[in-house]
């Protein structure tokens, strides 16, 4: 949690920054219009991703295949969407890249090693209770 800290603090910062400056070098109105443009069109990105993925599972689990990879796929996809739904740059690009399959099918490469590494580290551990 403590990594994590400066970012909750340094990302707002530095989204506040950039949308002042926008506001001062393209206006207030363009700036609201593209911050409600970003919200709209990751709204609709999201939607559109998120629906496709479902029929993947979908289509997963009735040829009896476990949907891993997509589930964890459609949590990039909805961290994407929650990305675009926050104004600023930053967020947006980051939404941005989250929406293109390409590279989440890259960044889930890199997240399912990461996964793995806490599993064999014993960074995860399941219990089940009733």
């Amino acid at each position: 949690m403590r990594q994590w800290f400066p970012l909750i603090i340094i990302i707002p910062v530095i989204e506040m920054f950039l949308l002042f400056l926008s506001g001062k070098y393209i206006g207030i109105f363009p700036t609201i219009l593209i911050v409600i443009a970003t919200g709209f069109i990751g709204f609709r990105l999201a939607k559109s991703q998120g629906t496709r993925l479902l029929y993947r599972i979908r289509e997963d689990v009735s040829y009896g295949r476990m949907p891993g990879d997509v589930i964890l796929e459609g949590f990039l996809v909805l961290i994407g969407g929650i990305f675009l739904l926050f104004p600023g740059y930053l967020t947006d690009f980051a939404g941005l890249l989250l929406m293109i399959p390409l590279l989440r099918r890259k960044i889930l490469g890199l997240m399912r090693k990461w996964l793995m590494r806490q599993f064999k580290n014993g960074n995860f551990i399941f219990t089940y209770r009733k």
